[in-house]
């Protein structure tokens, strides 16, 4: 999906003005976590220009929040997966082939949860 309702985009903005405010985030700070330049978050947040949907996943990721789930409607933007996953350290091990073994494992996890599951490339 390509555009938003004026009603859901403002629905947004000031969902992010809120957590901006609660968290006492700068959009200098919020610029750095999301990659989104901080004039645009600026003319955002001042009403001067409509922000892409693109440029809301970013700013509502850097928050921690997934877009559709601010706007509660997950099935019109699609599905985003958000993940972390955690592995033993590698290197911890000193035995060279122990070692090698973790760095397989962990990464034929990360492949087959990328590639099987969610369709993606590592």
């Amino acid at each position: 999906m390509n555009s938003l309702s004026n009603q859901k985009i403002d629905l947004a903005v000031t969902t992010l003005q809120r957590l901006m405010n609660s968290r006492k985030l700068t959009q200098t700070q919020l610029a750095q976590l999301s990659g989104v330049n901080q004039s645009a978050i600026s003319k955002i947040i001042n009403g001067f220009q409509a922000p892409s949907v693109e440029n809301l996943k970013k700013l509502f990721q850097a928050v921690g929040l997934k877009l559709g789930d601010v706007l509660n409607e997950t099935d019109e933007l699609g599905h985003e997966i958000l993940g972390y996953l955690a592995t033993p350290l590698t290197g911890a091990v000193k035995d060279k082939r122990a070692d090698a073994e973790l760095r397989r494992v962990v990464k034929q996890i990360g492949d087959r949860i990328c590639r099987r599951i969610l369709r993606c490339t590592v």
